[in-house]
């Protein structure tokens, strides 16, 4: 198991095991900015990974959004050594969809049942799934939700 960790200030992303999360463990730190020539990959903000079996190459990338360089870095994740699996292996989850979203309230419909929870940007679950074809959105404060399925699809929703 394995952290990505953009660093800001300073510049690149740092990868960390984490198969003890109480003795995380630094694996590598890459950071291609030139602090003289001021060139090179400026200010990371967003950190995204993306799964081989969701990259176009098949290889896990980790992508970076750098603020102050206006640029994105692309990084291939290489294994090393072998790879043991800590958990079943499990078929990919059938996408999922919301409609209409953005919404300004009421019930949004999701494009199959559903049993898992709806949490908010924190990652706090707010409402509990069963089975549901629908998430009723009313009483909810406008903001970024994410529905969370069990068999691991998501979908983000936006109430306004």
């Amino acid at each position: 198991m394995y952290a990505f960790v953009s660093l800001e200030r300073i510049g690149g992303v740092a990868v960390f095991n984490v198969n003890d999360p109480a003795q995380p463990r630094l694996v590598e730190y890459i950071n291609n900015r030139s602090t003289t020539a001021g060139t090179g990959d400026q200010g990371p903000e967003g950190i995204v990974f993306v799964s081989a079996t969701n990259s176009p190459t098949r290889q896990p990338l980790v992508i970076l959004a750098n603020e102050v360089s206006s640029t994105v870095a692309v990084y291939g994740v290489q294994l090393r050594g072998p790879v043991t699996a800590t958990t079943t292996a499990q078929t990919a989850a059938q996408p999922l969809f919301a409609y209409p979203n953005p919404t300004t309230g009421g019930a949004v419909q999701l494009s199959r049942p559903v049993t898992g929870t709806l949490s908010d940007v924190l990652g706090r679950p707010v409402r509990e799934l069963r089975q549901a074809s629908a998430v009723e959105t009313t009483g909810l404060t406008p903001g970024l939700y994410v529905v969370r399925a069990q068999d691991g699809a998501t979908i983000k929703l936006v109430l306004r």
